[in-house]
């Protein structure tokens, strides 16, 4: 199978969408393909990438998880700020880039975040693809936070083809984790992982312990994931 994955200390995060949770501090992560084919990797330290575009409030160079609290990291590793009002990266897809996924491949992203404030009943898009559009159902997939009881979830979505006998929301499917992250000024590890198909695969993942979830949008399914060129956000 493929998969795509999302880790720390090499890429900038990404944040997208429209429903912010104020603001959220990314650090560098790398993302690449696995398998047979070659991974697509991007290294930032502030610096323009032709394959890569910003949009609204990110700002680059400012201080991520370091040493000593973050011992995986060094003392000058850099993270992005993004606005919460719609700052985002934007990676471009197209044939071959390896950016779509359907049943049969596994998915896992992972993110360092920090919390600059919970809004309530929010959900911010972490990494996702897809749905850049106002109105759009195209999620191919998506890890987003999702304010639960003052906490920041992970959470999991994705959209299968809607049916006339759709309900308003059927076409959806969302996980999101029991456990989530407080806005407590710190670094937190967060990680999602899915194989399409098989809904029973989700996991999910808070400072490295795996907590329960529930799909808790649109049931578990094992129809295959809508897909199309739209871009990485």
């Amino acid at each position: 199978s493929r998969g795509l994955m999302v880790e720390p200390s090499f890429i900038w995060g990404v944040l997208g969408g429209t429903m912010p949770l104020v603001r959220l501090g990314l650090i560098a992560c790398l993302i690449h393909g696995l398998a047979a084919q070659e991974p697509a990797t991007w290294i930032f330290h502030g610096e323009s990438r032709e394959d890569l575009q910003s949009s609204g409030g990110v700002t680059f160079g400012q201080p991520g998880p370091r040493r000593p609290d973050y011992p995986r990291f060094d003392l000058a590793n850099q993270a992005a700020r993004f606005d919460g009002r719609g700052g985002r990266l934007m990676v471009a897809d197209g044939p071959g880039r390896g950016f779509d996924f359907t049943n049969g491949d596994a998915l896992t992203i992972e993110a360092w975040v920090k919390l600059d404030g919970l809004k309530k009943g929010s959900n911010v898009y972490l990494l996702g693809k897809g749905r850049t559009r106002a109105g759009s159902s195209n999620q191919n997939w998506a890890l987003r936070l999702r304010e639960m009881y003052g906490t920041a979830c992970p959470s999991f979505l994705f959209a299968t083809p809607k049916a006339e006998s759709d309900q308003a929301e059927g076409h959806w499917h969302r996980w999101t984790t029991q456990r989530g992250l407080v806005d407590d000024g710190r670094w937190h590890h967060v990680a999602v992982s899915y194989r399409f198909g098989q809904p029973e695969s989700i996991r999910g993942y808070v400072d490295g312990q795996e907590g329960p979830g529930a799909w808790d949008m649109g049931g578990p399914t094992q129809q295959a994931p809508v897909h199309d060129d739209d871009a990485v956000w």
